[in-house]
């Protein structure tokens, strides 16, 4: 069996190594981007003048933030705020990719970003959703990758490779970076499985592999 260690030995030595490679998920909400959409949009009782919030991320520090298109689409003018300062900055929309449901806002400003990942997780990998669920302040939640990246298609895109994941969604979670516990985003939230349909508690993500090529 080996010579033994005593356990406080051991102990000081596995917190060592964990801080060593361990990243820092409060540096998260730094780069997270709480988003508003104001324009008209025409339901059953007509045209109305309306506010909507989704999330998003800086991907460059020159103010590029990614987050979903149906989080644009219908938008007059669009605002965002990055991190904990809740000034909210006049955007611009970029460009926008329907089918895989990704849009890309500009606003004046330099911003700590987040890595997209070069490849895609595994399941059962570690992974965190930041962003501004019902338009609430920041949050983060966790859970692991549930299925590999696959074919998916909705009512509103068509993903090329879409993420299952455990971590619970809800509305304005829409653009949030899927972060893996190297700080890396692996995807964007665009999907959840709302109460009483098949799908409920699933969430979805857009994986980085596609994201970036769009970007």
């Amino acid at each position: 069996g080996g010579p033994s260690v005593p356990a406080s030995a051991s102990a000081a030595a596995a917190s060592a190594s964990a801080s060593q490679g361990a990243f820092d998920l409060s540096k998260i909400e730094a780069s997270v981007a709480y988003i508003q959409t104001q324009g008209t949009f025409v339901t059953a009782d007509g045209a109305k003048e309306q506010t909507s919030t989704g999330s998003g991320f800086v991907v460059d520090p020159s103010g590029l933030i990614v987050t979903n298109n149906h989080v644009v689409t219908g938008g007059a003018f669009w605002k965002v705020s990055v991190g904990t300062d809740k000034t909210l900055l006049d955007a611009q929309v970029l460009g926008v990719s329907e089918c895989s449901d990704i849009a890309l806002l500009k606003v004046s400003g330099t911003f700590p970003a987040l890595p997209l990942a070069a490849t895609n997780p595994t399941v059962g990998e570690q992974i965190y959703v930041a962003g501004h669920p019902n338009g609430d302040p920041y949050t983060l939640t966790n859970g692991i990758v549930a299925k590999p990246p696959a074919p998916a298609d909705t009512s509103w895109a068509s993903v090329k490779d879409e993420i299952q994941v455990t971590a619970q969604g809800y509305p304005g979670n829409s653009g949030s970076p899927v972060v893996d516990a190297s700080g890396q985003v692996v995807g964007v939230f665009y999907a959840w499985g709302p109460p009483a349909t098949s799908i409920a508690g699933e969430s979805f993500a857009i994986s980085s592999s596609e994201v970036k090529g769009i970007v």
